[in-house]
């Protein structure tokens, strides 16, 4: 894992999708946001090709976990601005964000 130094706390984000035949698009808005992010976190994206992987990747996540979900709780930018930064706070600078295919998230997240 990758980890960069900066003024404020280390931080590390992790993406975790599941993996349905990347198009290009999704790789590129990936890589979008991990260069805008670059100069204050890692971050690192990881595709997995089944719901199983996906919930192992779940199990496995360090620090809070992010399962985003259509049907999950909505929230403004302001107030997930706060969120997330109470997230970093209560998992130690790791935050991982888990993205369900076309179907959601498997149940058993």
């Amino acid at each position: 894992k990758k980890r960069l130094q900066t003024s404020h706390d280390d931080y590390y984000h992790r993406w975790t999708k599941k993996w349905s035949s990347v198009e290009d698009w999704i790789n590129d808005g990936c890589a979008e946001y991990e260069k805008r992010l670059s100069s204050t976190t890692a971050i690192t994206t990881v595709y997995v090709k089944s719901d199983d992987d996906l919930v192992k990747a779940a199990q496995n996540a360090k620090g809070y976990v992010f399962a985003l979900d259509e049907h999950g709780k909505e929230y403004t930018s302001v107030i997930f601005s706060k969120v997330f930064h109470d997230a970093m706070q209560m998992g130690g600078s790791h935050v991982t964000f888990l993205i369900g295919g076309f179907a959601g998230l498997p149940q058993e997240i």
